[in-house]
């Protein structure tokens, strides 16, 4: 097994764990600041293909400039 290898299956291990206590999900930036995984949307790629049911939740805000942002949020079903 390769490092990475190693480094994806800690990171899945840790956001699985975090998918099943946090009924509201996870965003990029909560996966960053938390677990510091910066391809958040790998690991969820791993997850269903390992059967877990995991589904991607859209949102928007406002920013400060006045424009609209979208960001996805990733919840355990």
């Amino acid at each position: 097994m390769t490092d990475n290898s190693k480094k994806a299956k800690t990171q899945c291990t840790r956001l699985l764990r975090h998918l099943q206590t946090h009924k509201k999900g996870i965003t990029d930036l909560d996966a960053y600041n938390l677990y510091h995984i910066r391809r958040l949307s790998g690991r969820i790629f791993d997850l269903r293909k390992r059967g877990f049911n995991i589904e991607t939740i859209y949102d928007s805000y406002v920013n400060e400039d006045g424009h609209n942002v979208r960001y996805g949020r990733y919840v355990l079903r």
